[in-house]
């Protein structure tokens, strides 16, 4: 299952953040496992840069999730 490209400009972004001492969190909303995402991340050059990825896929949950819509 492929992942979608991550846009030059915005690996270019967080490479800055992260050489200027940032902390980045990937935070997801998505079907693709941990290890596509990784994939996408590394392609791109930017992998080392996250200190977390926060996946919803990980965590079971997804759009829309029914638990928390209202009633």
């Amino acid at each position: 299952m492929p992942d979608a490209r991550v846009d030059v400009e915005a690996a270019a972004a967080v490479r800055k953040l992260h050489a200027n001492g940032f902390r980045c969190v990937l935070a997801s909303n998505t079907d693709h496992p941990g290890p596509v995402r990784l994939k996408s991340l590394r392609a791109a050059g930017i992998a080392d840069c996250f200190d977390a990825l926060v996946l919803s896929s990980a965590l079971g949950v997804r759009k829309p999730d029914r638990a928390s819509m209202p009633r």
